[in-house]
């Protein structure tokens, strides 16, 4: 089954393409990749034929193609990487929260991902500017966690924006850090009192 062979990487550069993709996941050890996607492009949109008007993964796809590419929206990108073996899904799951890219910590999970509330908390009132890794930062300095303890950090964002919708969560290593993360309520992240 493909789903099982499968991983969502999430917090990668506008630059990535699928085949460094693959490469990223096939230098570090994880086996041999089938196949790679790229989503979540901000793209500046083109004007298509009469026949086509209002095909929406036609104009993305033509968009991405030619590098028409609206990097004032975000400057990250999600990706899906399936792998030919299963028994490699393990080791790529091992990248997740690693500095991969500059200052850039990716997200790998399941393509149904992890989702455990006793280990999570929910973060609103976030700035339409929110990222994965300032936020991230915040909770790792703010509740003096170690690298490793803030797992994972999910933004919910609008699909033709990709503005933060003004709330996200963030998943932790073990459930008894939670009540240190909580200790945050009403902290200020950039000038917002969360």
């Amino acid at each position: 089954k493909d789903e099982e062979r499968t991983v969502f990487v999430g917090n990668l550069p506008l630059s990535i393409t699928r085949k460094k993709l693959a490469a990223l996941f096939k230098d570090k050890g994880c086996g041999p990749v089938a196949s790679c996607r790229i989503r979540s492009v901000p793209v500046t949109g083109i004007k298509l034929p009469q026949d086509r008007a209002g095909n929406q993964r036609m104009m993305k796809k033509v968009c991405v193609n030619t590098k028409q590419i609206d990097d004032t929206l975000t400057d990250t990108v999600q990706g899906y990487v399936v792998f030919k073996n299963l028994d490699t899904v393990a080791k790529a799951l091992e990248l997740n929260n690693k500095l991969v890219f500059e200052d850039m910590r990716i997200r790998v999970d399941r393509a149904t991902p992890t989702v455990d509330p006793s280990r999570s908390v929910f973060v609103g009132n976030l700035p339409y500017g929110t990222k994965e890794s300032t936020l991230q930062d915040h909770f790792q300095k703010g509740c003096l966690f170690e690298d490793g303890d803030v797992v994972g950090v999910r933004i919910v964002r609008d699909k033709e924006t990709f503005q933060c919708k003004g709330f996200g969560y963030v998943l932790f290593s073990e459930k008894s850090l939670v009540p240190a993360a909580l200790k945050l309520h009403q902290s200020t992240y950039m000038k917002k009192s969360i």
